[in-house]
């Protein structure tokens, strides 16, 4: 049960670091 805790809030903070990217690089291409 605790590795799939932990393998899920793995997952839940790289898709969070994959969006602040993304926002990242429309803000270069827009500004």
């Amino acid at each position: 049960r605790l590795l799939f805790v932990d393998s899920y809030f793995e997952k839940s903070q790289r898709l969070k670091e994959n969006l602040f990217i993304g926002v990242l690089v429309k803000g270069m291409v827009l500004g």
